[in-house]
């Protein structure tokens, strides 16, 4: 007992004397904060990483001379040392210089880095940006990236929304620089309203969520802007027949930078061949400036969509009169807001403080039709026969809000983080179906949290319990959110585990089979009502196969317990309120998923393999059996490539093989008429019956693209730059459906006499070039 008492007493009093020592990171000629740079005490094996702030802590220094070792692979190693005593010690800001590294593999994770901790992180998918500007096959987009997760599913090919493993795409939250954007997709061109020259860092959670973040139960996915340039005007821009696409960064003051980027689009093809209008734009700027251990970033996003298609204006091109008069079609009109103030003051070197306050809104006008009119020559007086089949959707949403969150770096390598969250959100919607009356509602909540979380390091240990409360008005009762999760390094491996209950008070519309194709999701509360609630369970197995190749598998199981179907037709069904047209039911999702990423010289990449399965059951269909979901795909093998052939040139290819998605195939049909005696007209309105949902699976879908960058040395493109005052000029080229013997169906028609069609936007390989320019 003695020796233990002396041993208890040693203990605390080398923890007394030891020291936390902390600061940021940043590059030396641009000030941007640096992500995942690995600092270490000279001749120990005590270390840490910086975060997405580019923060870092190093625990309990004894009193002495210690030197830390900055690296990162691509900057140079830095080392600074300091005397330390038994108070703690705030740096400030260290820099580290960029290095260039010459035909060697694109850096596919580089200075990316993890949302939580990388030691707990069990369920995540980080990508470097740059793999944006690198592989053209992506169109410098953020969702054709991550749908390379493996993780990630897609149903309708010519829809942006997508599925994370199993769960609704109303379940997927995005952040952009920590404000909520909704519905974050241009209905034109199917891709992200996320400008990628404006990207710092990208990461996609899809389990195992920190205790901060709550409102969605699939899936985060985490967006950072660029920062600003400290002492020069630096930017890029790829201008082309469409439009132009840029970003600016620059100094603003001494302590202070901003960047400016925007994208301003209109497909000039469709304007003059169809007389279809469009529009695609989107705007972000972010000011970052330093006052003392404070640092404050004003962010600031817009993003417009205009779209009137239909089908009637292709009449001059057809001689049948059945054609000339077919009008198919859709009119979107969009927008999304959002603005915000971030600030992170470091109180002490143990203590951190962030604030945020932002407002977001979405609003959408949408509208989906087919029509066309025949004449009935059987009846007498030649009575017209029209089809008029129509869907219009309204739906808005403001939110407001504001967050305060605590991180206490102790002794004992052990942080705790509190936080509370209060959120005020405006929900408008109005629906409509053929020419009847549409129903509208309009409510406003507010959803307040409270959350804790306590994260412990014991040796090869890592354990981080944490717990979110959540009360949604008009209800007064907090709903508790448990979450765990536990790392344990064995050297060669590391195990990790997480176990979490999520609840969502925000439900989305399930519009796939009334639309054209389901482009938006729409939103509406669950007010007075059970939120959706979701348990995981994950367990994880990774390491490294050598120094820059690592590996991971991950078998997951989703206890979907509450969820809701809201269904379109439903809800025009429904006079009294939007919350009659909403069924209960539940769920279940699991699978296994393997991933293989790293550099091997001049090749860099990753390769990924998914078996999963997701089901759903609802009282209304099929007598409450189990049916199929509609993002289920059995198997999913994706891989992306990139080979450095010269310092100036990079040749990409991606693949894709993955099982058909299930669709329900209607054997019946319900037709509704009506007749009008002023225009001596009766129409006819459709409905398709079927005993079965998702009764068939299309087929595999195979695609395989290459493409390469090529930094220009001599030519226009080069003489173009020069003339512009610009530093470097890329070309890109993008060869796409490389199988195209192989067809890959979008949709289906059924014709009488020959069976189910399959239609395809691609029937012959395609060719892309673009340009870029940068400063």
């Amino acid at each position: 007992m003695k020796r233990l008492l002396t041993a208890v007493v040693l203990l605390a009093a080398t923890v007394l004397e030891a020291a936390n020592v902390s600061g940021y990171v940043a590059n030396a000629e641009t000030g941007e904060t640096i992500i995942a740079v690995n600092i270490m005490v000279a001749g120990t094996n005590r270390g840490t990483t910086t975060d997405i702030n580019g923060f870092f802590v190093i625990r309990d220094l004894s009193p002495g001379e210690a030197t830390l070792q900055f690296t990162h692979i691509a900057y140079e190693e830095h080392q600074r040392t300091l005397r330390v005593d038994s108070q703690n010690l705030f740096l400030g800001t260290v820099t580290m210089t960029p290095t260039v590294i010459q035909a060697e593999a694109v850096i596919v994770k580089g200075h990316a880095a993890n949302i939580i901790q990388e030691d707990m992180d069990i369920a995540s998918f980080e990508v470097n940006p740059e793999v944006l500007r690198k592989v053209p096959q992506f169109n410098k987009d953020v969702f054709q990236l991550i749908k390379y997760s493996p993780s990630v599913t897609i149903g309708d090919r010519i829809s942006p929304i997508y599925y994370v493993r199993g769960g609704d795409p109303g379940e997927n939250l995005v952040q952009l620089d920590g404000m909520t954007i909704y519905n974050p997709q241009h209905s034109i061109g199917l891709q992200a309203i996320f400008n990628p020259y404006a990207i710092k860092n990208i990461e996609l959670l899809v389990g195992g969520f920190d205790a901060q973040y709550g409102g969605r139960n699939s899936s985060i996915l985490y967006i950072t802007s660029r920062e600003g340039h400290k002492e020069e005007v630096q930017g890029e821009f790829r201008p082309s027949t469409s439009g132009l696409v840029g970003a600016i960064e620059f100094p603003v003051a001494r302590n202070a930078t901003a960047m400016v980027s925007g994208r301003f689009l209109s497909d000039l093809l469709p304007r003059v061949l169809m007389g279809m209008p469009n529009l695609m734009a989107d705007f972000n700027a972010a000011l970052q400036a330093k006052l003392g251990r404070t640092r404050l970033r004003l962010s600031t996003f817009y993003a417009r969509d205009y779209i009137d298609y239909d089908f009637i204006r292709l009449g001059i091109y057809f001689k049948k009169e059945f054609l000339r008069t077919y009008s198919t079609g859709f009119l979107t009109n969009t927008a999304n807001t959002a603005v915000g103030l971030q600030t992170r003051s470091v109180l002490t070197p143990n203590l951190v403080l962030e604030s945020h306050l932002y407002h977001s809104g979405f609003q959408v006008n949408n509208n989906n039709f087919i029509k066309f009119r025949i004449q009935d020559t059987t009846y007498e007086g030649n009575v017209d026969v029209v089809l008029n089949y129509e869907t219009r959707v309204i739906n808005e949403v403001s939110d407001n809000t504001i967050k305060f969150g605590l991180s206490w770096f102790t002794t004992l390598n052990q942080t705790v983080q509190l936080g509370v969250e209060q959120n005020r959100i405006s929900f408008l919607n109005d629906a409509g179906m053929y020419a009847l009356a549409s129903f509208s509602t309009e409510v406003t909540s507010t959803q307040q949290a409270i959350y804790l979380q306590d994260k412990l390091e014991l040796g090869p240990f890592l354990l981080k319990l944490g717990l979110r409360n959540t009360r949604f008005s008009p209800e007064n009762q907090w709903r508790p959110e448990p979450r765990a999760s536990l790392a344990l390094d064995l050297h060669v491996f590391t195990l990790k585990a997480a176990w979490g209950r999520y609840h969502q008070y925000v439900t989305a519309m399930n519009t796939q089979d009334a639309e054209l194709s389901q482009f938006l999701d729409y939103y509406y509360p669950l007010r007075r009502m059970k939120p959706l609630v979701s348990i995981h369970h994950i367990l994880g197995l990774e390491g490294k196969l050598t120094n820059r190749v690592e590996y991971s598998i991950t078998a997951y199981y989703k206890d979907l317990t509450n969820l809701y179907r809201f269904d379109y037709f439903n809800t025009i069904a429904s006079i009294y309120s939007y919350q009659a047209a909403l069924e209960q039911g539940e769920g279940e999702a699991y699978g296994v998923e393997c991933l293989l990423r790293g550099e091997m010289g001049r090749l860099s990449g990753w390769i990924t393999y998914a078996l999963s399965r997701s089901t759903r059951r609802y009282p209304s269909i099929q007598q409450g059996k189990t049916f199929l979901y509609d993002g289920d795909q059995t198997h999913n093998l994706k891989a992306v490539l990139l080979y450095q052939l010269t310092t100036d040139i990079t040749a990409s290819t991606t693949f894709q093989f993955t099982s058909g998605f299930p669709k329900t195939w209607e054997t019946g049909i319900s037709n509704r008429y009506n007749y009008n005696p002023v225009a001596n007209t009766y129409g006819l309105f459709p409905e398709y019956l079927t005993p079965a949902k998702n009764n068939v699976r299309f087929p595999p879908r195979i695609e395989w693209e290459i493409g390469w960058q090529k930094k220009l040395r001599s030519g226009f493109g080069y003489r173009l730059a020069e003339f512009l005052g610009t530093d470097e000029a890329y070309l890109t080229t993008t060869v796409r459906n490389l199988l195209f013997l192989r067809r890959n169906p979008y949709i289906y028609f059924y014709l009488p006499g020959y069976g189910y069609y399959g239609y395809d936007l691609s029937y012959f390989p395609t060719v892309r070039v673009g340009y870029s320019i940068k400063f």
